[in-house]
């Protein structure tokens, strides 16, 4: 699908689903800095921006022009609960959707843009690798914290079937003082 130009970014906003104002107040500029980016070469610096924000656009899309607007993608979804001692903020949020491009590297327009693209890629992986790491630290930890109340658990258990019989055996006596 090849689109001219100057309709990117109202066609990114109609498949985002999002207004004018909304785009910009996300990118931290004025509604009239995306309407002056209308109609040009949208610069590294903005699209680096734009995938950070909305990893499900089509960075070759954003660069010419062309293509889809959203990738075709396999979807990776992060994790639901923060695990003990992480806060909300430190998580990805639930809603964060992780895309995965199916497009050959030949399929890219300049040797330019490859290299911005794969840029992108490797950061948004980076990230991705970054937060899988401190999550398997933090697994580890719980899995530690599990086994170690495990341990306890059963200690306890095998105290109660001792106390179990021994208040059996003092029922026991109670009922032969009895008779």
């Amino acid at each position: 699908m090849q689109q001219s130009k100057n309709s990117v970014i109202d066609l990114l906003l109609n498949s985002l689903g999002i207004t004018q104002t909304e785009f910009a107040k996300k990118l931290g500029i004025t509604s009239n800095g995306v309407t002056n980016m209308k109609g040009r070469q949208l610069s590294t610096k903005y699209i680096k921006r734009i995938i950070d924000l909305y990893p499900q656009v089509n960075t070759d899309f954003l660069m010419t022009g062309q293509g889809e607007v959203l990738k075709s993608c396999d979807i990776v979804t992060k994790i639901v609960d923060a695990p003990k001692g992480r806060t909300k903020d430190d998580m990805i949020d639930i809603n964060e959707v992780y895309y995965i491009q199916n497009k050959p590297e030949k399929e890219f327009k300049s040797p330019d843009h490859t290299s911005d693209t794969i840029d992108v890629i490797l950061e948004m992986f980076s990230k991705f690798v970054s937060q899988l790491e401190e999550d398997r630290s933090q697994l580890r930890k719980e899995l530690k914290l599990v086994s170690e109340l495990k341990a306890q658990l059963a200690s306890e258990l095998e105290d109660i079937k001792s106390l179990k019989g021994s208040l059996a055996d003092a029922v026991t006596s109670l009922q032969a003082m009895k008779k």
